[in-house]
């Protein structure tokens, strides 16, 4: 995988909640550069999106690790949700 591909896997993920991708590449002598891990952060809103999420890339023959973090939602005084709970998926991968 070269770094030029990151665009349009970066387009592909975002509808399943992909909100930070970070790649870490190499160069060859030539000057091409090659990706060797990439860590994608996910933000979904359910404890079964984040468990689809991981199990999924655990099939995935590049899968290095993961984490999930619950954060715990938002409400005002009126008692209004202010910021729905959310879970925090990351998701390391290599090459």
């Amino acid at each position: 995988m070269t770094i030029q591909d990151i665009p349009s896997i970066v387009e592909e993920l975002k509808e399943e909640g992909l909100t930070k991708c970070e790649p870490k590449a190499e160069s060859d002598e030539k000057g091409v550069f090659y990706i060797t891990a990439i860590k994608y952060t996910y933000v979904v809103y359910s404890d079964a999106e984040a468990d689809a999420l991981i199990n999924s890339a655990r099939q995935d023959e590049h899968f290095e690790g993961c984490s999930k973090k619950y954060k715990e939602g938002k409400m005002n005084k009126a008692g209004e949700l202010v910021r729905p709970e959310t879970y925090t998926v990351v998701i390391k991968m290599k090459y």
